[in-house]
C-alpha cells in the first residue's frame, strides 16, 4: 500500500545532502588502508554486487543489496534467504548467511558473516531496518564485531634453524587475543522508476576493544579503537529495458584514504540470466584497479518458491577471488 507521506524530489536531495553534512572524518589507524574483506571495515559484498565492480549503494535487488545500503531492506520481498561463499586470493575463506523480510513499508535484514582461520578469524552479525516513505527509503543498521587471533599452532619442525631453547621461548611468546565491538550505519535511497539515487554511511558510530597477551600470559595489553567512517553515494540508471548501470563514489574522509569509484553494468536476458561486469579503482593515479564479471540466475517460481544463484570473479592487483551464492525466496 502506498505511503501516506510522499516525499518531493527536493526533499530527497536535502536528505542526501544531510547525509554528507552529518559525516565527519573519524580517527583512523593502519587498518584504514585496508580494503580486504577480512578487515572489519569492508568485509565484502554479495556475489551479485561483487560482479558489478562492487557497486551497489543504489541497488534494490533484494537481500544481497542490504549489506551495501540498509535502506534496500524494503526491497527484499516477503521472505528471502541468501547463502554465499568467497575464496579470496585462494587464501582467505568467507561464509555468509542472510535472511530478509518486508511487509508494507517496512523491511528487515539479518546478515551473519565469518572469515579467516585460526591465525585470525573475524565475524560480523548485522541487523538492518528500513522504512519506505513513498519513493524514499531510509534505513539503519547495527552490527556486532568479534575476532580472535593467534590460535594457530606453531610447528617446531618448521623452526629448525633455531636451537630448542629459542623455539620454546618463541612459542611461549606467541601473541593471541580477542576483540569485540559494535558498529552502526545508515542509508537512504530515492527511487524514480528503475532509476535511483542513494547514499550510505558505514561505521558512523563504532568501537572495537582488543585484548591480547603472549601464550605464557606475559605482555598483556588492552586497547580500544574506532573504525573509519565511510560515505558512499551512488546511482542506478536504466540502460534500455534489460540493462542497468550502477555507479558508486566514496570521497576520502581521511588523508590516508583515497577517493574511490565503482561502476558496473547488468544486462538481463529473457528475465532469467543476468550478465554482469564492472570495475573498481582508487583515484590515486596508481595501477590498483580491479576488474569484475559474473552472472546471476533467476529461475521461474515453482509453487511460490523462487530460487536463484550468483557467481562473481574479481581480478584485482592483490589477486583473484571467486564468489558464489544461492538465493531462496517465498
Amino acid at each position: 500500500m502506498p505511503s501516506k507521506l510522499p516525499v518531493r524530489r527536493w526533499e530527497a536531495v536535502l536528505y542526501l545532502l544531510g547525509i554528507v553534512l552529518l559525516v565527519h572524518p573519524s580517527g583512523a589507524d593502519a587498518q584504514s588502508l585496508s580494503a580486504i574483506p577480512a578487515a572489519f571495515l569492508e568485509d565484502g559484498p554479495s556475489p551479485a554486487t561483487a560482479a558489478l565492480g562492487q557497486a551497489g549503494v543504489a541497488s534494490s535487488a533484494g537481500i544481497e543489496s542490504v549489506w551495501a545500503n540498509p535502506a534496500a531492506a524494503t526491497s527484499v520481498g516477503r521472505v528471502q534467504f541468501l547463502f554465499a561463499y568467497l575464496d579470496q586470493f585462494e587464501l582467505i575463506e568467507h561464509g555468509q548467511a542472510a535472511v530478509g523480510f518486508s511487509s508494507g513499508n517496512w523491511g528487515l535484514g539479518l546478515h551473519v558473516r565469518d572469515s579467516g582461520d585460526d591465525a585470525l578469524r573475524e565475524s560480523v552479525v548485522r541487523l538492518s531496518l528500513a522504512r519506505r516513505f513513498g519513493r524514499l527509503s531510509m534505513g539503519a543498521n547495527a552490527g556486532l564485531l568479534l575476532a580472535r587471533f593467534g590460535r594457530n599452532t606453531l610447528n617446531p619442525d618448521a623452526l629448525a634453524v633455531f636451537d630448542p631453547a629459542e623455539i620454546a621461548q618463541g612459542m611461549a611468546n606467541q601473541i593471541r587475543g580477542d576483540a569485540s565491538g559494535i558498529t552502526g550505519g545508515f542509508g537512504v535511497r530515492y527511487a524514480l522508476g528503475r532509476a535511483a539515487l542513494a547514499a550510505s554511511v558505514s561505521n558512523a558510530v563504532s568501537y572495537v576493544q582488543w585484548e591480547s597477551a603472549a601464550a605464557s600470559g606475559a605482555f598483556a595489553a588492552s586497547y580500544r579503537q574506532s573504525l573509519p567512517t565511510a560515505l558512499w553515494v551512488g546511482a542506478q540508471v536504466p540502460a534500455g529495458r534489460q540493462g542497468l548501470v550502477l555507479l558508486d563514489y566514496a570521497p576520502a574522509l581521511d588523508s590516508e584514504i583515497d577517493d574511490r569509484l565503482r561502476a558496473g553494468l547488468e544486462w538481463t536476458l529473457a528475465g532469467i540470466l543476468a550478465l554482469r561486469a564492472g570495475t573498481e579503482r582508487s583515484l590515486n593515479g596508481q595501477p590498483d584497479e580491479g576488474v569484475t564479471f559474473g552472472f546471476g540466475l533467476h529461475l521461474p517460481p515453482v509453487a511460490g518458491v523462487r530460487v536463484g544463484a550468483d557467481y562473481a570473479y574479481v581480478d584485482s592487483y592483490l589477486g583473484a577471488s571467486q564468489h558464489v551464492a544461492v538465493r531462496v525466496g517465498f
